[in-house]
């Protein structure tokens, strides 16, 4: 019955934006504070402390059967992944699933960031309040991938300072054919699209860092116009960059900055990935000229005897400095294709959240050349001080600065919502209240 159940999802995984039941579009009109969702969220507690270390991903609580988990909501890939018991000490983890597993398959995935391989296991997975019983992999082998683990071992700072990951992204990129865990939220009901609202600065493990809403956002969270980035390709959350604005001064890149490096076929591959901590750019060139511009704006103000090589160094993630501060004024934008041919949104990125006071001097911790996969990555540092609005019902990604990340919230305040997966007409209105 499992593997029927397996096969069956399958079937659904390309499915996110249009499910097709006459009962279920009966219940999507009826929106409740049931269909809707949320949860804190929290710092891992992992922190730089030296030049070149920037894991520093935040984290929520999921449940799976009777068990919490401390996962790291991921708009850059598709599935849940914990460890299993069979993996407690190879995958470095004090809480492993502990449920059955379904032996007869396995799934290998390798990244930049290590690998592992998972088999299967089914259970009733909860999140911001929300359930579903579905399919998810359990590790049972830790990899060694290019000298990294996907669990990092005993030596490294992000030790057991995460259970896994649960993928927020498209059915198109879910490994082992599984439907993933919002779509199968949104196939219950809940309006077919997500919030982050993560706040500036840092802060210690298990202190709330963001919040996180499914389904919709509070009103009272939006401090601006919300602007919105088309989302390209219905894959990763590929949007279109048309430029990065050092100071007010455009960058001029020697390679175009969505492009994969040998496929030209494949123009879109700017990612917006709250999994990922930096800012990558998708080639060495590429970076060495923003870094130059950051250099020449004076984004930076360094101690009088600094040499040229020790700023190099520095914006290359290769040295601390003592005594250099950052210049807010000096601005960090980049601009996103726009859905329908409007003007493009403009993003904002505070100075002060690329760069980190360490013990050891200041440190430059939020952009790098992606050395992996070549892609251009919006990573978390796009986030901060900012409310994303995933509205996958349009296709779009809203963008705006945030206001009252320091408070509380729950379900009952949220008061603008998405339209659901079952009404393509769009009948089901985006700014409906579920009072």
């Amino acid at each position: 019955m499992r593997f029927i159940l397996i096969f069956l999802l399958v079937g659904l995984a390309n499915s996110d934006g249009a499910f097709s039941s006459t009962h279920a579009e009966d219940e999507a009109a009826n929106l409740s504070f049931e269909r809707l969702g949320y949860t804190p969220i929290l710092s891992s507690g992992c922190t730089v402390e030296k030049a070149g270390n920037a894991s520093e991903p935040y984290i929520i609580a999921v449940t799976i059967g009777s068990q919490v988990f401390n996962l790291v909501p991921d708009t850059g890939s598709s599935n849940l992944i914990v460890g299993s018991g069979k993996c407690k000490d190879q995958c470095n983890l004090k809480n492993v699933y502990r449920g059955p597993l379904i032996p007869q398959h396995t799934v290998r995935m390798e990244f930049v960031t290590g690998g592992m391989v998972n088999q299967y296991a089914i259970d009733e997975i909860g999140v911001g309040g929300l359930t579903v019983k579905k399919p998810f992999l359990a590790s049972v082998e830790n990899m060694n991938v290019g000298g990294a683990y996907a669990y990092p071992p005993s030596e490294d700072a992000c030790y057991q300072t995460r259970d896994g990951v649960i993928g927020l992204s498209y059915g198109k990129i879910s490994m082992g054919g599984i439907l993933p865990t919002f779509t199968a939220l949104a196939a219950k009901g809940t309006p077919n699209g997500f919030t982050f609202q993560i706040c500036d600065g840092y802060k210690e493990k298990t202190q709330k860092i963001g919040h996180l809403y499914f389904g919709g956002y509070p009103s009272k969270i939006i401090d601006g116009p919300i602007q919105y980035m088309n989302i390209e390709q219905a894959e990763y959350y590929n949007v279109f960059v048309e430029e990065f604005l050092i100071a007010g001064k455009s960058v001029q890149f020697p390679q175009p900055v969505n492009m994969r490096p040998g496929h030209p076929d494949l123009t879109t591959q700017t990612i917006v990935d709250s999994g990922t901590t930096r800012i990558f750019l998708n080639t060495q060139d590429n970076i060495d000229v923003m870094f130059a511009a950051m250099i020449a704006s004076g984004m930076v103000e360094f101690p009088s005897g600094t040499t040229a090589a020790h700023v190099k160094d520095f914006y290359s993630l290769k040295r601390a400095i003592r005594g250099a501060k950052v210049n807010p004024q000096k601005t960090f934008q980049i601009t996103v294709r726009s859905p329908g041919g409007s003007s493009p949104a403009i993003i904002d990125v505070d100075p002060r959240n690329l760069f980190r006071q360490t013990t050891e001097g200041l440190v430059q911790l939020g952009i790098a050349a992606e050395v992996g996969v070549a892609r251009t990555i919006l990573g978390a540092r796009v986030f901060q001080g900012n409310v994303l609005m995933f509205d996958r019902s349009q296709g779009r990604i809203g963008i705006v600065s945030g206001r009252g990340c320091d408070e509380s919230y729950s379900v009952a305040d949220i008061d603008t919502f998405f339209r659901g997966i079952f009404n393509a007409s769009g009948s089901v209105s985006p700014t409906i209240s579920p009072r």
